[in-house]
């Protein structure tokens, strides 16, 4: 089962290669996300009234609530994808799990060992590494230097991607902390709904942008294409997680997290002609170590004691 959360990362990395393959044949990452919200919005709203077991409307306001951080991190996203290259980028974007660890230790009574602050301090310096490393232009064949001032303002933008897109995160551990009053978790009832919300807020908040900003129609054919398979790659996401989840939850986020950040590396720099510079292998080494650390103690518990 644990070959089920490699590949729910593999799923979630097509989102991040979509956006680059989008940024050369005309197509925003808004434009995309607007097929994929709407996908998963339908999705999860059949699978809602399929399985209908009430309404929530705390789980209605956390689904607006991450909806809406899920729309600022796409405008973070189109920003970081002018100033830097995608690898970087969705190693950020994969360490969100990172302050969901804290708001657990904080808010939800969770124990925080000593690992778990390393693994902050290894997400802070993956983003920062990043940023003040990065010698080159978001296209391989740009040229030119990157100022220290761009350098700064990359590193923000990828520190701004870790904290709002933590957020849907850990409204969905917050609905796994609560009951209904009858023992039963609000997440098992109402996850679906939560997502269903999410989904439906992203997709009217990247519709308002297109009309809004009258940003010029992307190429039919290329907006269907990215826009399906990020859609498949989000939803599909999301299915593995739930078939493997019955496995401790850090094995599961840990692998899922390790196979994206290493998946789009190696497509961004095989495939996409992304250099691989001090940097990059600086920010994915952060990267991982951060993985490692937030999960140390889960991982060797059930390596050793079976």
């Amino acid at each position: 089962m644990v070959w089920l959360a490699v590949l729910s990362g593999m799923c979630f990395s097509v989102i991040g290669i979509a956006y680059r393959l989008g940024a050369r044949r005309g197509v925003d990452p808004m434009q995309i996300m607007a097929v994929l919200s709407l996908a998963g919005a339908i999705f999860f709203a059949v699978r809602t009234v399929a399985a209908y077991g009430g309404y929530s409307t705390y789980a209605v306001a956390l689904g607006f609530l991450a909806g809406a951080t899920q729309y600022a991190v796409l405008h973070f996203v189109r920003a970081a994808l002018r100033l830097g290259p995608l690898s970087l980028l969705w190693c950020a974007v994969m360490l969100s799990f990172v302050p969901v660890t804290l708001y657990a230790g904080a808010f939800l009574g969770e124990r925080l060992a000593a690992t778990h602050y390393a693994a902050v301090a290894a997400a802070v310096a993956c983003v920062l590494v990043a940023g003040l490393g990065q010698g080159g232009s978001m296209e391989p064949a740009g040229g030119g230097l990157v100022t220290v001032p761009r350098r700064l303002a990359y590193a923000g933008v990828l520190l701004g991607i870790l904290i709002f897109n933590s957020v849907a995160s850990a409204c969905l551990k917050d609905l796994s902390t609560r009951t209904d009053g009858q023992g039963v978790f609000l997440v098992k009832h109402y996850g679906d709904l939560y997502m269903a919300v999410l989904y439906a807020v992203l997709f009217a908040g990247v519709a308002v942008d297109q009309v809004v900003t009258r940003r010029p129609p992307p190429p039919r054919r290329w907006l269907l294409v990215l826009g399906g398979i990020s859609a498949v790659g989000s939803i599909g996401g999301f299915a593995l997680l739930m078939v493997c989840a019955y496995l401790p939850a850090a094995i599961v986020f840990t692998v899922t997290c390790v196979s994206s950040i290493l998946f789009t590396a190696l497509v961004a720099t095989a495939a996409l002609g992304e250099r691989r510079t001090w940097a990059w292998y600086a920010t994915i080494t952060c990267g991982l170590l951060a993985v490692a650390l937030a999960n140390g103690e889960t991982i060797y518990a059930y390596v050793f004691s079976g």
